[in-house]
């Protein structure tokens, strides 16, 4: 079992909305690579370690946004 996240918390929380294409942007890439794996070996962990101006209001509805992203390509 695999475990992918996005490890670069800090320059998300920082400005979570100008980083928001950027990071919506890595999870599109990242479920394409998923979608030739076999997915039911690899688990994505859409936010790690919240903190600073990454709140758990925003951080739910870009999570919201990260999932409609990522199951395009990983019904």
């Amino acid at each position: 079992m695999v475990i992918l996240d996005l490890h670069e918390y800090t320059t998300m929380a920082d400005n979570p909305e100008a980083k928001k294409e950027m990071f919506l942007s890595f999870w599109k890439q990242i479920g394409k690579q998923v979608q030739k794996t076999n997915s039911a070996n690899v688990v994505l962990k859409l936010l790690n370690e919240p903190n600073q101006k990454l709140t758990a209001e925003n951080g739910n509805t870009s999570c919201r946004q990260r999932l409609k992203i990522i199951r395009e390509s990983n019904p």
